[in-house]
């Protein structure tokens, strides 16, 4: 194994050391303790992520949670903010005018907009445009 593969290896085991011990880094920190640039630490940082052996953050890394962390939303029944859903797409409606391009992208609320909509949006979510409809731009 070659000295600089050894270096990163002993350097990205080092963080994720700290990583157990504080639940999270800063880039600064670890520039310091580990003598190494901070474009040095985000490049490791960015590589450990992408190996989902932490979360990365602005500024640094938190450790994996143990079990994956559920918002309320997700929580909540598919059917749970309908009415807030449906007043938000009124409000998005009452803001578009015959012959304005409306491009919606993926979403539970997005898709209460394209409902209700006189016209089929642009998107290229296929639960929006079921029949494949999409802007002209995007081809």
């Amino acid at each position: 194994m070659a000295a600089g593969r050894l270096k990163i290896d002993i350097r990205r085991k080092r963080i994720l050391e700290l990583l157990a011990q504080n639940g999270q880094v800063t880039v600064a920190e670890l520039s310091g303790l580990l003598n190494a640039t901070q474009t040095t630490i985000r490049t490791d940082l960015d590589t450990m992520a992408a190996e989902n052996r932490l979360v990365r953050i602005p500024g640094g890394a938190i450790a994996i949670p143990a079990q994956p962390v559920q918002t309320p939303v997700q929580e909540a029944a598919p059917d749970a903010l309908a009415a807030q859903k449906r007043a938000i797409a009124a409000k998005v409606l009452s803001h578009i005018q015959d012959g304005d391009t409306l491009f919606l992208n993926s979403g539970s609320t997005t898709l209460r907009v394209a409902e209700r909509s006189a016209t089929t949006p642009c998107s290229s979510s296929g639960a929006i445009s079921p029949r494949g409809r999409s802007c002209p731009w995007m081809a």
